[in-house]
C-alpha cells in the first residue's frame, strides 16, 4: 500500500493528497471524543489527568478511550471506513 503523497496547504501545513480513512472515522466523533483523543495524543496528558480534566472517572475514560483507539485502528488498517457506531455519552461532572 502506498502513502499518500503530501501537499503544503495554506499555514504551511501539509496535508495528504488521496482521501484518508482515520479523517473520516474522526469526523463521525463527537467533540469530546475527540477531545480525549487530542488530551492523550497530543497534549500528552496521562489517561488519569485527561479523565479529571473532563470531569469522568478514570475507568469510564480508559474505557470510551480504548473504544476510540479501537475505531482509528480499523479504519487505519483497512481502506474502507467502519460504519457508523452509536457515539458514547458522556456528561459532565456536576
Amino acid at each position: 500500500m502506498k502513502r499518500p503523497r503530501l501537499r503544503v496547504i495554506e499555514g504551511g501545513r501539509a496535508a495528504a493528497s488521496g482521501p484518508s480513512p482515520v479523517a473520516d472515522v474522526l469526523k463521525q466523533y463527537t467533540a469530546d471524543e475527540r477531545t480525549m483523543l487530542a488530551l492523550v495524543l497530543i497534549e500528552r496528558l496521562t489517561q488519569a489527568e485527561a479523565a479529571v480534566a473532563m470531569g469522568m472517572s478514570v475507568r469510564r475514560f480508559e474505557r470510551s478511550y480504548q473504544v476510540l483507539l479501537a475505531g482509528l485502528r480499523m479504519a487505519a488498517n483497512s481502506r474502507s471506513v467502519p460504519s457508523p457506531r452509536p457515539a458514547l455519552r458522556l456528561r459532565r461532572a456536576s
